[in-house]
């Protein structure tokens, strides 16, 4: 099944109906049932980037995308973070424990995950708000799961506060308040998180809730390409620059050096 990709409904002769509000849990089961362009029952394609939208056919997968891409963004992020699947290359360390720990409490006993969350723990809260979200070992409760995030946002757990931001930003399912999402996609964006970047990057490049800026929104593209980002590598194709892995040109660097070395 093929990945969603960054394309104008411009090109096709068909739209998409509207989809309903996503006030809780149920709208994912309502995905996974229905075409998320046509809304037909027993859709065959499925995204295989997030793997809860599904369509009837290649043709609402592309038409879908321009709506769908902020959510699949989140729910990928979501279901990408296990114990056992580490980030790309490219995110700093402090990225890297977060997943760690968020794949732990999310994968294991639930209510050492609870008394982890109510203690305080970051992780521990973030990794609750997607078990409530997704049912992961305990009953769906949308509104719980909220909650947590929330604390998870309050605390500065960057993965928590890139989802709060992305629905603040949206108003899909909490009221919409843009100036919040920029400031905590900043907050995310400073601890080296690439979806924040990205997601901040986005905010700059179209002027949404602060000034366009299109230096600082390729700099903060860069920043996520080089965390093998791939919506930022296409972001940036799309702007017509030129990106290569500075990290990757300083380790060959690095490894020439040694080679060096070692002859002499």
């Amino acid at each position: 099944m093929r990945d969603c990709g960054i394309i104008s409904l411009i090109s096709l002769d068909m739209a998409c109906v509207p989809r309903p509000v996503a006030e809780g849990p149920q709208f994912l089961e309502y995905y996974r049932s229905h075409c998320a362009c046509c809304d037909a029952q027993g859709p065959k394609f499925r995204c295989a980037r997030c793997s809860v939208a599904h369509y009837c056919n290649a043709d609402h997968q592309t038409a879908d995308w321009p709506r769908h891409k902020g959510e699949c963004r989140r729910w990928a992020q979501i279901f990408a973070t296990s114990a056992n699947v580490l980030p790309p290359s490219g995110v700093p360390d402090n990225i890297i424990e977060q997943h760690k720990a968020v794949g732990r409490w999310r994968d294991g006993p639930l209510d050492e995950t609870e008394t982890a969350a109510e203690g305080g723990n970051a992780d521990a809260q973030f990794a609750l708000a997607q078990r409530l979200l997704f049912g992961i070992g305990v009953t769906k409760n949308f509104k719980k799961s909220m909650i947590y995030l929330k604390k998870a946002s309050d605390k500065g757990q960057a993965s928590a506060q890139t989802m709060m931001g992305a629905y603040l930003r949206d108003g899909e399912v909490v009221t919409q308040n843009v100036a919040e999402a920029l400031r905590l996609f900043m907050l995310a964006a400073q601890q080296g998180l690439p979806d924040a970047q990205f997601e901040l990057a986005t905010l700059y490049e179209h002027g949404v809730g602060v000034d366009r800026n299109m230096e600082e929104a390729i700099r903060l593209y860069r920043l996520a390409a080089n965390a093998e980002d791939n919506d930022a590598k296409q972001a940036l194709a799309r702007l017509g620059q030129h990106w290569k892995n500075t990290r990757d040109r300083s380790r060959k660097r690095k490894q020439r050096k040694h080679r060096k070395t070692r002859k002499n």
